[in-house]
């Protein structure tokens, strides 16, 4: 879906690279209905599409990785399907660098803010197995909330959290704009004590000064792009993530 900024920031990314390449970009949103993937994988299988770069998805990987003989496919996550290309991230380990900061500090209550669920959201499984590894258990189910989008969702969610948890000691998000809904709430509340963590580093993080990590997502696109156009061999592409502390 578009309505997010990880994917919007991605897809804009991908659409000046391609358009610097001289290639049209057909954005294809699927709201994670297989159906509709299916569907357009079919498309690409009657040639519609030379190449599909794929943001993220709700069919498996092996089921795409079939439609590869009739197009180029890149995938925007790394995968275990042989012969497939793909730019990938170091995320996992950059959750886990910033958990040992945090013990470091001594905050060991974190909220987190999430878009999807763990049985729908490769991110959200890292998230807390990245939690888990540093930890030594997992996250309580008190510290979770979902359906994040919005500056007005982090606003809900983060009341929902300090609701539950009022003595909360940090909160890591998945975007700087639903950080930013948070942070304002916090803010409102004179908890300012709490530390907020976004992702992006857009200037929502910048002004505002609380963490971010920058997911690099203008060079992700860009490495996509070339993936899409080399035809010839099966490439990786990694991009390391950065924490930017506040």
């Amino acid at each position: 879906f578009l309505d997010y900024p990880y994917f919007q920031r991605l897809v804009n990314a991908i659409s000046m690279a391609a358009a610097q390449a001289g290639k049209e970009v057909v954005i294809l949103p699927t709201n994670y209905q297989q159906g509709r993937e299916i569907n357009y994988l079919q498309e690409l299988a009657h040639n519609l599409f030379d190449s599909l770069i794929i943001t993220s998805h709700s069919l498996s990987n092996k089921e795409i990785a079939k439609y590869g003989k009739f197009g180029r496919i890149v995938f925007c996550e790394q995968t275990d399907i042989n012969n497939a290309s793909y730019v990938t991230n170091n995320r996992q380990q950059t959750y886990q660098r910033m958990f040992k900061k945090l013990t470091k500090w001594n905050l060991h209550k974190i909220g987190f803010l999430f878009v999807r669920p763990p049985q729908e959201s490769k991110t959200t499984r890292e998230t807390l197995a990245a939690y888990q590894a540093v930890f030594h258990q997992p996250a309580s189910h008190s510290l979770l909330t979902y359906n994040c989008h919005s500056f007005t969702d982090g606003q809900e969610k983060c009341q929902i959290l300090l609701k539950n948890n009022p003595n909360i000691q940090a909160i890591f998000t998945e975007s700087d704009i639903t950080a930013a809904g948070a942070y304002q709430v916090l803010k409102e509340r004179k908890k300012t004590s709490v530390m907020v963590i976004g992702q992006g580093n857009t200037p929502f993080s910048q002004l505002l000064a609380f963490s971010s990590i920058d997911q690099h997502l203008k060079e992700m696109g860009a490495d996509a792009v070339k993936l899409a156009l080399n035809k010839e061999a099966v490439s990786i592409q990694k991009i390391k993530f950065d924490i930017h502390w506040r």
